[in-house]
């Protein structure tokens, strides 16, 4: 799957795999250390005591000599070095200790281990935010996320270039919603979008999916359908959303409407091709004063 952030979600599953493996060798030399200092006072590995350990180690193998640009714009990744390589130098300070048969104070042990336990945290961390690049439902909408979409349009693409079957898309944007947020709150807002994916879930046929864009701004993927016919469904799902009521805590109803601009695939254009046509249509419907179904034509 390629999420929206460009990242092929198998390479990412494998880079999970790859930071366990990391986990189990990262306690496999805690243990070796801790042979070193503390039970058996065994010599310590001299890679452990060199300046460039950070890089040697097995973690550090994987961090500096392999290519990873599926993780490159993940914070957790990047602040990882940093800590992994702090993590090596207090290790480096009380192994020399021990090789000098130098007493090691408490505070330099604690420091060590400090850094050891959140180096594993941290790495933890960093799992966890590649299972959310992974992750293919909105959790706030229900709808399916961008990551999801990009897979669902590439396959819708591939069947139109190969067959030469039509399919279109459109893009949704809730009409003024940041006055909903302003006046009634962003729960009440959150609810309005939860609702909205609803309706448009009862409206649309059983094939069609729904994605959250981002916002308020969600993308409908329309397969076998022709771009004037995807007009009047849409037109019905734009008078349902206008006709809905939707509920405020205190009793209080919130009435909202939608703009769609529509765009058609096509063997000559590309998927983000598509989707700036059907966002153009977007702001054509916006445009004309919103509530509105906009075709996009050349």
């Amino acid at each position: 799957m390629i999420s929206a952030t460009g990242y092929n979600s198998s390479d990412l599953l494998k880079v999970l795999d790859e930071l366990d493996q990391g986990i189990v060798s990262h306690t496999k030399w805690l243990k070796g250390l801790h042979r070193s200092l503390i039970c058996c006072h065994e010599e310590p590995n001299e890679e452990d005591i060199k300046s460039d350990a950070h890089y040697t180690c097995q973690f550090g193998k994987w961090y500096y000599e392999e290519d990873h640009p599926e993780l490159d714009k993940l914070k957790a990744f990047v602040e990882i070095a940093a800590q992994h390589k702090k993590m090596h130098d207090l290790a480096r300070q009380v192994l020399l200790k021990e090789l000098k048969k130098e007493s090691i104070n408490i505070d330099d042990y604690d420091a060590f281990m400090d850094q050891a336990i959140n180096f594993k945290l941290d790495v933890r961390r960093l799992q966890r935010q590649i299972i959310e690049e992974v992750c293919v439902i909105d959790h706030l909408t229900g709808a399916w996320n961008r990551h999801s979409m990009t897979l669902r349009l590439t396959q819708e693409h591939e069947r139109v270039v190969r067959n030469g079957n039509c399919s279109s898309i459109c893009m949704l944007d809730l009409d003024h919603f940041k006055e909903v947020n302003d006046q009634f709150g962003h729960i009440c807002g959150d609810r309005v979008l939860k609702r909205l994916v609803d309706i448009c879930t009862t409206n649309l046929r059983s094939y069609d999916s729904i994605f959250r864009y981002g916002g308020e701004e969600f993308l409908i993927c329309l397969p076998d359908t022709e771009a004037v016919d995807a007009f009047p469904l849409l037109e019905r799902l734009r008078q349902a959303i206008e006709t809905e009521s939707f509920c405020h805590k205190d009793g209080e109803r919130v009435s909202i409407t939608a703009s769609f601009g529509i765009s058609h695939m096509s063997r000559d254009k590309s998927i983000d091709e598509v989707i700036i046509e059907a966002d153009q249509a977007l702001m054509l419907a916006k445009n004309e004063g919103r509530n509105c179904v906009r075709l996009w034509s050349v």
